[in-house]
């Protein structure tokens, strides 16, 4: 995958299709260090391509929380949010 100069990265709602649930609380809206740490890598791993980020229902509340709270630290150019139960209008001035 070197002759591409971009990357997608999929957030998937957990517990989406076949997949069971592991613990009682359905999202952990405040645990984000998990999603900054594997982002933060991805800027280093690959620091010549352009990242578009991808969210699928609580996914989709996940990135725009994310891309609302720490604009600074997110590698992406574009967002696109799939079936977000939330208002995410305020992820949208927060993008280059």
């Amino acid at each position: 995958m070197k002759r591409y100069d971009w990357r997608g990265v999929f957030l998937n709602r957990r517990g989406f299709l076949t997949q069971e649930l592991k613990t009682e609380q359905f999202m952990h809206q405040n645990e984000l260090d998990d999603f900054l740490f594997i982002f933060d890598k991805y800027k280093k791993d690959y620091p010549n391509c352009n990242f578009y980020l991808c969210g699928m229902s609580a996914g989709s509340c996940y990135g725009a929380r994310l891309l609302s709270l720490y604009p600074d630290k997110m590698p992406f150019k574009a967002f696109i949010s799939i079936c977000n139960p939330f208002n995410i209008t305020n992820t949208c001035f927060h993008m280059d």
